[in-house]
């Protein structure tokens, strides 16, 4: 099974949140982009718990 990348903006919240989760599992890293860093760190943590051999790191910038 090839395990994946993926960058995800808006990962605190609503869609951004629910496709983190969703792919956490079968992704090798994920890195979560959003406008502050305390939300990210509240997802991460998250995320970990249900997949803990994947890789996350987090950013905080605004896009838009």
């Amino acid at each position: 099974q090839t395990r994946t990348n993926i960058i995800i903006t808006g990962a605190t919240k609503g869609i951004g949140r629910a496709v983190a989760a969703r792919f956490a599992p079968s992704a090798a890293r994920i890195a979560l982009i959003a406008r502050s860093a305390e939300q990210p760190s509240a997802t991460r943590r998250e995320l970990l718990a249900a997949a803990p051999d994947c890789q996350i790191s987090l950013y905080a910038r605004d896009l838009s």
